[in-house]
């Protein structure tokens, strides 16, 4: 029993951290409960959680890699996303605007009682409908979650040679070191160590735990990505993920080792969403250049993590969009193309 809970500490304290950003996005945003949907949320963990890894990237690269900068840096790239400063020149005007907001909304809340301001804005944190969709994808993750909790006692990855060089690599991090003669694209390890260092549990448990957070977050991606291209609203996402999180005899997996980590799961879960982006362009309500941009960054952390999927399946799939386009989304799968081709330009050269 106290091995179970060391082993669940790690992504209970993942799912709370997560629910805490929430909490304080909407105490600060106030928005309609109803607009965290599926989409809503995907969108911005992905793109988040890409924007992570390309940091401590380039933080490695500078040796100048730790908990405080990372978050420092984050505090201030939401900080331009809550004022929506689209250019420098435009931040002190921003500021202003939500210097005045906030000033006006701290003295109401010191003028009015506790109970008078929270009968207020209780509204906001009302859930007036059930978004099942949401429920689903998070039913489904959590259904191939405890599939592969279920496989512990047959793990025999842990205290392996090749767990015993990773976790290597991993501690390796805290000494800003990125290159090494084991490793190739080290992105999925070094995302072990972030969350091992938001987490407060010890790299060996991360690396134990990280491929059960890999699994239930590849199980919300296909749930998202099996509801858009078909017109299937839960059966056939359903079905998918629920084939993946079961029927894994028929997968072309070892599952001696199916809660090892796995660097191609990781990279997939950023490659679904930016396949999505391409052919579904309205996903991504941002501008021309943003939109870029977004698709660059998510190519940068799929580049960092695994080679398979950055040189195989990637350009299988642009290549497919390129030739089956639509008026729609031929300018989309350009942008894509191009996106897609500095992202790699990039990462190996810098390799």
């Amino acid at each position: 029993m106290f091995f179970v809970d060391n082993v669940l500490l790690g992504p209970l304290r993942m799912l709370l951290l997560l629910l805490g950003v929430l909490l304080v996005h909407q105490i600060i945003t106030r928005q309609a409960i109803g607009t965290y949907n599926l989409d809503y949320i995907l969108k911005r963990v992905i793109f988040y959680g890409s924007v992570i890894l390309v940091v401590i990237f380039i933080l490695l690269q500078f040796k100048i890699y730790n908990i405080f900068t990372l978050m420092v840096l984050l505090f201030v790239l939401l900080g331009f996303q809550y004022l929506d400063v689209q250019k420098l020149s435009d931040s002190k005007k921003k500021i202003k605007e939500k210097r005045h907001t906030f000033l006006i909304d701290f003295f109401k809340f010191i003028e009015n009682s506790k109970e008078n301001f929270i009968s207020k804005n209780k509204g906001f944190f009302r859930i007036r409908k059930i978004n099942y969709a949401l429920l689903a994808a998070f039913i489904s993750g959590l259904c191939v979650f405890v599939s592969r909790f279920f496989f512990l006692k047959n793990d025999l990855y842990t205290l392996s040679s090749l767990w015993l060089r990773n976790i290597e690599i991993v501690k390796n991090t805290n000494a800003n070191i990125w290159f090494s003669e084991n490793v190739i694209l080290g992105g999925e390890l070094i995302l072990i160590n972030f969350y091992s260092k938001i987490t407060g549990i010890s790299e060996e448990m991360a690396i134990h735990s990280f491929g059960l957070i890999e699994n239930f977050g590849l199980g919300i991606v296909l749930f998202w990505v099996l509801r858009k291209i078909t017109k299937s609203e839960f059966i056939a996402p359903l079905a998918g993920v629920l084939f993946f999180a079961f029927f894994y005899n028929y997968m072309p997996i070892n599952i001696n080792i199916l809660i090892e980590h796995n660097p191609v799961y990781l990279a997939l879960c950023f490659a679904l969403p930016a396949m999505l982006f391409t052919v579904i362009p309205n996903i991504l309500v941002v501008t021309n250049k943003k939109y870029v941009v977004v698709l660059l960054v998510i190519y940068l952390a799929i580049a960092l993590t695994n080679f398979f999927v950055t040189l195989f399946v990637i350009p299988v799939f642009l290549v497919l969009a390129l030739i089956f386009h639509s008026k729609n989304t031929l300018r989309p799968v350009l942008r894509s193309i191009t996106a897609y081709v500095l992202s790699v330009v990039l990462v190996f050269g810098v390799y």
